[in-house]
């Protein structure tokens, strides 16, 4: 099959599709929307490459994030089928014209967002699960100690900061080796970053101990992962669905702590079995420290864990049951 592939740029998972497809068998062709961003000078032509390619299939992946790329007549121009698919909530994007009716099937990441698509547009739409990049969170690494008591990647929203200074706070109590990556402060210019690391220690001393201002990338987020004893994941507020990171974390026998989520059981999680689930500050830390000193109980649920996502969460698993759906 000839498949057309316009997606984000961020964290590799427009790239693990085109992997994936291409794992499969399929001809891929794939534009990123730095290609076709506000600032390219190539959005025609890259467009035009997309409609001359003449796929069966056309995938969107998350849509017309920041722009109104992906228009109404590039679409009605596009060949074949076309798929929509969302790594976020639709109100988080909705902001920017999607052109959903235009679609064939649109695939979701909050379940709460299917009746919504389905009254407005009356298209067909299912959620579907995140998924890993296998060549990037199923590399083994079988040496690698396990150095870090504690880790965290992630965007730095203000729940996270509240809940993680509480986290760290146990961590210096117990004097734990802890890592957490994400967006702290500002650090364009030097004095900007200066002043707001300055007001950052100051709000959040514990969390200071540990964080690591920077983004990072795939591979080293899934060295970290194998580095580390317990991976804690914590939802954003907004998201009631399971995100990437759950599986990425699992991927490599490696044992996670999750805020519970009302979709586990359908993606096969489950508590104290594959994953850890918590309900809030104070039971995450009574988590933390059961399965810090219960070794063999952490790497019996992680192993499972692994086996699990390998088997039915890597991109290449969850494009060829989307592919069969169709």
């Amino acid at each position: 099959m000839k498949i057309s592939l316009f997606g984000m740029s961020y964290y590799n998972y427009t790239k693990s599709i085109k992997y994936a497809l291409e794992a499969l068998g399929h001809e891929v062709l794939m534009v990123i929307d730095d290609d076709l961003g506000f600032r390219s000078k190539n959005i025609v032509a890259n467009k035009l490459r997309m409609i001359n390619f003449q796929p069966d299939l056309f995938i969107n992946f998350c849509g017309n994030y920041r722009y109104n790329l992906i228009d109404a007549d590039f679409l009605n121009k596009i060949t074949g089928k076309k798929i929509l698919m969302y790594a976020d909530a639709i109100k988080f994007v909705g902001n920017v014209e999607q052109n959903i009716s235009l679609y064939d099937k649109v695939c979701l990441f909050e379940e709460t967002d299917v009746k919504y698509i389905k009254s407005k547009y009356g298209v067909n739409c299912d959620v579907i699960s995140g998924s890993v990049a296998e060549e990037i969170f199923c590399l083994g690494f079988p040496n690698q100690k396990r150095v870090y008591d504690l880790s965290f990647v992630g965007v730095m929203l203000q729940e996270r900061l509240d809940f993680f200074e509480k986290i760290a706070q146990y961590a210096i109590d117990k004097k734990l080796n802890m890592i957490v990556y994400g967006n702290f402060w500002k650090k364009k210019h030097w004095w900007q970053e200066l002043w707001y690391k300055r007001k950052f220690f100051m709000k959040y001393p514990n969390l200071a101990h540990f964080a690591v201002n920077d983004y990072i990338q795939p591979e080293q987020a899934s060295l970290l992962y194998r580095k580390t004893k317990i991976c804690l994941n914590k939802h954003i507020d907004r998201h009631k669905s399971v995100n990437y990171r759950v599986f990425e974390i699992m991927a490599n026998n490696n044992f996670e702590l999750c805020d519970s989520r009302e979709q586990a059981n359908e993606f096969g999680l489950k508590d104290s079995e594959n994953i850890a689930f918590y309900e809030d500050v104070e039971d995450c830390i009574k988590k933390i420290e059961y399965y810090l000193i219960n070794e063999e109980i952490r790497q019996k649920i992680a192993e499972a864990g692994g086996e699990l996502v390998r088997k039915k969460f890597t991109t290449k698993a969850v494009m060829e049951r989307l592919l069969t759906s169709l």
